[in-house]
């Protein structure tokens, strides 16, 4: 069990963008994630590794239940800024879905934990993905507060790229 399931991790964060690969050992890799006991900090690392091929493959269903899992895990260990992650990318989920409501609950949980971590570049991106949201939704001027929080948050940080999308939406 305990061979099986470093190797398919090993395998994953070989390259993680090689989703081909990934595609191919999925069935064995979707064994090794369910094997793993939940008080398994590897829960975190599977979570990590699989997520762009989840968002590659739009497979947003599926990284839902794996960030669920994760979620518990970041708790229990008091992992704040994992959990502060995980609740931001859930929100892109759910956001991803069309589910705007889903996703703004979800980055609104993210928020004070960022700001309780003192991670600016994260409360930057949070920021502005509730930006998107009130965008998308039709309140552009609400959307505009939130860019803007988001851009000061983001030259804090020195976050060159997340300006530049702060930047964009703006525009």
């Amino acid at each position: 069990r305990e061979r099986h399931i470093a190797y398919y991790l090993a395998l994953i964060k070989r390259d993680p963008a090689n989703w081909h690969a990934i595609a191919a050992e999925l069935p064995q890799i979707q064994r090794a994630w369910e094997t793993l006991v939940d008080t398994d900090e590897r829960v975190l690392e599977f979570v990590w590794a699989m997520s762009t091929f989840h968002r590659v493959q739009k497979r947003w269903r599926e990284y839902i239940q794996w960030a669920q899992r994760g979620l518990v895990i970041a708790r229990a260990l008091k992992r704040r800024s994992a959990e502060g992650v995980l609740l931001n990318n859930l929100g892109l989920v759910y956001a991803e879905l069309g589910d705007p409501q889903q996703a703004l609950e979800y980055y609104q949980l993210a928020l004070p934990i960022h700001d309780e971590e003192g991670d600016r570049a994260e409360q930057g991106c949070t920021l502005h993905n509730i930006g998107l949201i009130y965008n998308y939704t039709g309140e552009s001027q609400r959307a505009l507060e939130y860019f803007t929080r988001a851009l000061t948050f983001e030259k804090t940080a020195g976050d060159q790229i997340g300006q530049a999308a702060t930047l964009s939406s703006i525009g």
